[in-house]
């Protein structure tokens, strides 16, 4: 049998490795509401048992004074709340905290006293249900049909179901003012603990860095397709156009100019509004029907059945609007270039369409940027770009 100090030192070192993941993998690799939130989660968790360990150290049993476990009480609504956020739902933030906060009250309050174990059981009971609710959310929305979500929702169903026995043996047995095996019980509602810990930081930081199968990639995809979807999604379309001789199609990149100066100059939030409202503003203005694919975030390439001629309406929308909207979202005055490519039905492919788009947009950005590049129609061979058009005067560079 572990000794408590040793069983707290395990525990410590677990819990201390998982806040590190999710801090570096998930809240700066990933920065978001979300993984904010499943931080945060994890901090209350490991004062929870850095509170314990220093009881330990004070020689006061833990199952005799679990206070300090009372934080970690509020990391399952934590994490669901990162969950919803990732959902794009009402994240209840306070929650988790106020769960946290309550249940310490409660075991201080009675701590040493007849009721101190009971308590106890009671206060894991109410974080078994937080748990079921972390399970029940994990179940809907992006994440439903994860391959990572069932083992989360089955360290959710262990760690409910030591809850639900801990809470009502005592109540058939009508034996709620004694010991039950209150210390063999605190040691392996800790240990459970421990295991759910591991296995949510596991499937929250997938949940974060999207590293997903197939159906993942389908579940989560937004407006915008990622770059190895959409060459297939050209392919086809461009076989298509040509065996029904359609010769009206055009390529499109629109490109924030100074794209790595406005990341390096601005922090994680504003860039991520910034280009927010950069992809807001082409939904907006293009047709639906185009295929829009986020090359990177504030590279964004477009395929639309328009010939190129209709299409500079819509890019000379999008340019003049990222102009007057953005000045509110960063501190610099942003700007975006367009490269336009008329598409040689037939001829050429989505790679040699994507390079002679980003010459076109690194080419109106070499004159200034907010402006768009029109290459001229082609014959199945690449030309020079001969049509550029400055939408406003030059931008100042942001730096």
């Amino acid at each position: 049998m572990i000794e408590s100090g040793e069983f707290a030192v395990v525990q410590t070192t677990v819990v201390t490795t998982c806040v590190i993941l999710m801090t570096w993998l998930g809240l700066v690799g990933r920065s978001g509401r979300p993984t904010m939130l499943w931080t945060l989660g994890l901090f209350f968790s490991l004062l929870g048992v850095y509170a314990s360990y220093a009881s330990i150290a004070l020689g006061l049993e833990t199952a005799v004074l679990p206070a300090g476990q009372a934080f970690g009480c509020g990391m399952p609504l934590l994490l669901w709340s990162g969950l919803r956020a990732l959902h794009r739902k009402r994240a209840y933030s306070w929650a988790g905290p106020a769960q946290a906060l309550v249940t310490f009250a409660v075991l201080m309050a009675t701590a040493g006293s007849a009721f101190g174990a009971f308590a106890f059981r009671t206060a894991f009971f109410a974080t078994g249900l937080a748990v079921v609710a972390l399970a029940i959310e994990a179940m809907s929305g992006d994440t439903r049909g994860s391959l990572y979500t069932p083992p989360l929702v089955a360290a959710c169903g262990l760690v409910f179901a030591l809850a639900t026995v801990g809470f009502l043996l005592p109540l058939i047995t009508g034996n709620t003012l004694v010991e039950l095996g209150d210390a063999l019980f605190t040691r392996v509602s800790v240990m459970i603990s421990t295991m759910f810990l591991i296995t949510a930081t596991v499937t929250l930081l997938f949940y974060a860095n999207r590293r997903p199968g197939a159906l993942d990639t389908l579940e989560a995809l937004d407006a915008f397709m990622p770059q190895s979807l959409m060459r297939g999604v050209a392919r086809e379309r461009l076989v298509r156009a040509g065996r029904r001789d359609e010769s009206d199609w055009t390529f499109i990149e629109l490109c924030l100019d100074d794209l790595d100066d406005l990341r390096d100059a601005s922090n994680g939030w504003s860039f991520r509004a910034l280009v927010s409202t950069f992809e807001t503003i082409i939904i907006q203005e293009l047709r639906a029907e185009a295929d829009l694919s986020r090359v990177v975030p504030g590279r964004v390439q477009i395929l639309v059945a328009e010939s190129a001629a209709s299409t500079r309406e819509r890019v000379r929308l999008v340019i003049n609007r990222l102009s007057e909207e953005a000045s509110g979202v960063a501190n610099v005055r942003v700007s975006a270039s367009a490269g336009i490519v008329p598409v040689v039905v037939g001829t050429d492919t989505y790679d040699q369409l994507a390079t002679l788009a980003h010459d076109a947009v690194l080419e109106a950005q070499s004159q200034g940027g907010d402006r768009w590049v029109r290459l001229p129609p082609r014959d199945g061979r690449q030309a020079p770009a001969t049509t550029t058009i400055a939408l406003q005067p030059p931008p100042a560079t942001a730096r």
